[in-house]
């Protein structure tokens, strides 16, 4: 039985062995960053995932129409252009928090559940899976802000923790590989697990911070 998980897969085998521990280290920060402080640093997660957000579309969706000398310039061009454009627009920082992190988290879990069958679905089917999860998201943390908040940046903060620890057992050990599709069950209670944590952190700090303050 396939798990429905959040998870970030990128291919790691055109890339050195250290660049891939440095991109999972990297990820590894920015989820217990996001996991943990995730409502004081809104703004920071917001930036991290919607430039997450045009790396991801850039791969997927422009990636192939390049040639490959120069395909790298659509997941980083787009990913700059994304981090640039959260900055842009502060009054938007609300809405863009949640509906990149449904973008990216619940879009693709969505996409598996209606799509579900023999084949993974489609680039289009995961773009329009995406954009649904995307404007809920998005509208939700404009009308529930506080709560929508520290459950989006856990939940962002335990996509980036899930995947970056597996990409990074698979980058240290030869003999851990497909950790993804032969331990979903596993994955997808590290999942809810790791972001209840992370819900619940957030809520009793800022309840703290409230009553010192």
């Amino acid at each position: 039985m396939q798990e429905y998980i959040p998870f970030l897969r990128f291919n790691s085998a055109g890339y050195t062995q250290q660049t891939v521990i440095a991109l999972c280290s990297l990820m590894l920060i920015a989820g217990f960053l996001s996991l943990l402080y995730g409502y004081r640093l809104y703004k920071v997660v917001a930036v991290v995932a919607t430039a997450l957000l045009g790396a991801y579309v850039g791969r997927y969706f422009l990636h192939p129409l390049l040639p490959e000398k120069f395909a790298w310039i659509a997941p980083v061009g787009l990913g700059l252009l994304g981090a640039v454009g959260a900055l842009a627009v502060q009054k938007m920082m609300v809405f863009l928090v949640g509906a990149a992190v449904g973008f990216v988290s619940l879009g693709p879990v969505a996409a598996e559940m209606i799509w579900s069958g023999a084949e993974s679905p489609s680039p289009t089917e995961y773009l329009i899976a995406g954009a649904g999860a995307f404007l809920v998201m998005g509208v939700l943390s404009l009308v529930l802000f506080k709560p929508i908040v520290v459950v989006a940046t856990s939940m962002f903060g335990s996509t980036l923790i899930t995947s970056g620890a597996v990409h990074l057992v698979e980058a240290l050990s030869s003999q851990h590989r497909g950790i993804y599709q032969a331990h979903p069950r596993e994955l997808a209670w590290a999942f809810i697990g790791v972001a209840i944590i992370g819900v619940v952190f957030q809520t009793t700090t800022r309840k703290r911070i409230k009553v010192t303050a």
